[in-house]
């Protein structure tokens, strides 16, 4: 699901590209304590392979067509769009609180052609990713976003009710809050996974298990 939202497959958010304008439709993402960038650089490394997939495919079906003496006009209208145009642009948005670690982070997308730098039109980049030393409670960077990932960081909320609106409010209408986080089983083995979560908890001074991991469309 949230790699249609990302290639502009997701027909309740309306993103789109627009091949022949001056600019491309734009997909935003959170990534709500990003760390060192990981479920940003994952989750673009998985866009883009699904992206050289479709082009793949569009340029098979082109061949085809060809070979079997089709006019152009009557192949269909993805097999002839220009794959540098045809998927929308994907902003991405990492929060840290760590100035190491957005600093890291903003290095490595810069080395991998991600970084902010540098007129996006003049390139076929369809993809930027950006990272700030910032709290998911204060005021975010550019919303609305498509997708917001909180992956192992609303345990360092200091108010779950508060962060969980503040970051639901920032979606665009059917966006996708995609929570994932440490939680005690349901297993009988309750104290000694209790036990093993405060040891880790240690690490980080949380005080929140939440509930199992979850998918919010709202």
């Amino acid at each position: 699901a949230t790699l249609d939202i990302l290639l502009g497959r997701d027909e309740r958010l309306q993103v789109r590209s627009t091949k022949g304008g001056t600019s491309s439709a734009e997909v935003r993402v959170l990534d709500a304590g990003t760390g060192w960038g990981g479920t940003i650089f994952f989750t673009e490394a998985a866009r883009a392979a699904a992206a050289r997939d479709t082009d793949a495919a569009r340029d098979t079906d082109a061949a085809r067509a060809a070979s079997a003496g089709m006019d152009e006009a009557a192949w269909p209208t993805y097999a002839a769009m220009d794959s540098a145009r045809d998927f929308p642009l994907v902003r991405y948005d990492g929060l840290t609180l760590s100035p190491t670690q957005a600093r890291q982070a903003n290095d490595v997308a810069s080395r991998t052609g991600l970084g902010s730098q540098g007129s996006l039109e003049s390139t076929a980049r369809t993809a930027v990713a950006r990272f700030f030393v910032t709290s998911f409670d204060d005021a975010l960077p550019s919303p609305p976003y498509a997708v917001v990932f909180a992956i192992e960081s609303l345990e360092h909320s200091p108010n779950l009710d508060v962060t969980l609106a503040h970051l639901s409010g920032a979606l665009l209408p059917s966006g996708m809050l995609v929570v994932l986080t440490d939680l005690l089983s349901e297993t009988g083995e309750r104290e000694r996974d209790a036990s093993l979560l405060a040891d880790y908890q240690t690490h980080w001074g949380g005080s929140h298990t939440l509930t199992p991991t979850l998918t919010l469309t709202l």
